[in-house]
């Protein structure tokens, strides 16, 4: 919530209305079952019902060094304390993560009504088409509390991204991965430019890797790694990927 408020530079009211977003949301599942995460996290679970739900959240707090200091400063500069409060009720949560073994329980939640989805669960886009048949018992399976689940009305699928998608993320202007790397080069006075097919041959690469856009960092990393050791070295000062070579 106080990065959320410090997003909107201290306005609160903007804040109310705004979005946070949590990844890696199976990870607090329970281990109450057969194939969800090993360590329980259902006390994280209850700690967010009521932030997702409606709840007022004092933005300092004793265990938050932080909002401690930034309460002190606040102080310091108006001569005032001044509690700051969030109201949750208009705030948009979305989470997320792999949910990796959730395809088993719905597989098998499949079979016991006859329907043999797990019996094909190996077979190529079986995975995915097993996710597009999630049901909340399903997740509560998993190992997700029920007043959790019930506090996430919208369930959405991501679909595995292809080589074109990782291209398109590579070849966009704004791509973070290949950004990231022309500034390294560039720390360097080497200037680094990529060629299509060399961005193409990444995406390739990225795809083989099956862990979506991730895979794209250690893809550039291995075709990169062995110039950025040596180039700046020597006198050269631009640097081109081609298909098959640097």
């Amino acid at each position: 919530m106080r990065d959320l408020v410090r997003e909107t530079n201290g306005d609160i009211e903007r804040a109310q209305y705004g979005i946070i977003y949590i990844d890696e949301i199976d990870k607090i599942a329970s281990s109450n079952n057969l194939y969800g995460p090993d360590v329980s996290r259902t006390g994280v679970q209850r700690a967010l019902l009521k932030p997702m739900e409606e709840t007022e959240v004092d933005l300092k707090v004793p265990h938050d060094i932080v909002s401690q200091m930034e309460a002190v400063e606040q102080y310091r500069k108006t001569g005032k304390r001044e509690k700051k409060i969030v109201n949750t009720k208009n705030i948009l949560f979305i989470v997320s993560g792999a949910f990796n073994g959730l395809e088993k329980i719905i597989g098998e939640r499949l079979d016991s009504k006859g329907l043999g989805f797990g019996a094909e669960l190996k077979s190529p886009g079986r995975e995915e088409a097993l996710f597009a048949q999630v049901k909340s018992e399903d997740l509560m399976n998993y190992g997700f509390e029920s007043e959790f689940i019930g506090r996430l009305p919208v369930i959405a699928l991501f679909e595995s991204l292809t080589v074109e998608d990782l291209y398109a993320i590579l070849k966009s202007a704004n791509s973070a991965v290949i950004n990231s790397k022309k500034r390294d080069f560039m720390a360097y006075g080497i200037d680094l430019r990529f060629e299509d097919e060399a961005l193409k041959k990444i995406a390739e690469m990225a795809s083989g890797e099956k862990t979506g856009a991730r895979g794209l960092i250690s893809a550039v990393e291995r075709v990169l790694l062995k110039f950025e050791k040596k180039l700046p070295s020597t006198d050269i000062k631009k640097a081109g990927s081609h298909q098959g070579n640097g």
